[in-house]
């Protein structure tokens, strides 16, 4: 890292503020008689995605540390547990599983599938809960399948419609979400909320 240096390797993706307090931080240490590597080490673990194990009483506690941390937690339990959790919880849940199983075994359509994802989303945001995707035991493609950017521009109207966008779902906790409203909400998803997208 090294004093001088105006962003930290790798931290490219943090806001300016961030990568601002990590700079402040790293310098603190290295002030204090911490060497570079042990001073970029602390930085990097304080601010970098991390593997956390924990039980389940400690879950809620680790997911509002990763979310605090402008991060989009990612939950991998092989048990039930905590879908069972989650499904006591003021959240929704949108089942990945589901997704994937609609397009490949029951031939579904992905813009179909991609509408039911936007209107688990919509009612998210209206509610103010958090969304959770429980994938059990499949991999859900996000990136190529499940992905706004890979639906046809007549679907999508040129981009001015949004289904699941999963960029701004899977980053900073899908806050980026807020900027997008617009494009995510159907004039019927908005009658209740005198055509406001809230």
């Amino acid at each position: 890292m090294g004093s001088g240096v105006s962003t930290i390797a790798g931290f490219e993706a943090l806001s300016p503020a961030d990568q601002a307090e990590a700079q402040a931080q790293y310098e603190a240490l290295v002030t204090d008689g911490a060497s570079d590597e042990t001073a970029t080490t602390t930085i990097r673990a304080k601010f970098t995605a991390s593997t956390v194990h924990i039980e389940l009483p400690q879950l809620l506690d680790a997911i509002a540390a990763a979310v605090g941390r402008g991060k989009t937690p990612l939950v991998i339990d092989a048990s039930d547990r905590v879908n069972t959790f989650f499904s006591y919880r003021q959240c929704t849940l949108l089942d990945g599983k589901k997704m994937a199983m609609d397009k490949s075994m029951r031939k579904v359509p992905v813009p179909a599938i991609m509408e039911e994802a936007r209107t688990r989303l919509v009612g998210a945001l209206k509610c103010g809960h958090p969304i959770v995707v429980a994938m059990s035991q499949c991999v859900v493609d996000f990136i190529n399948t499940f992905n706004d950017a890979t639906l046809p521009v007549d679907v999508t109207r040129n981009g001015t419609l949004a289904f699941f966008p999963s960029d701004l779902v899977c980053s900073n906790a899908g806050k980026g979400l807020l900027n997008h409203l617009d494009a995510l909400y159907r004039p019927h998803d908005m009658k209740d909320t005198s055509n406001i997208p809230l």
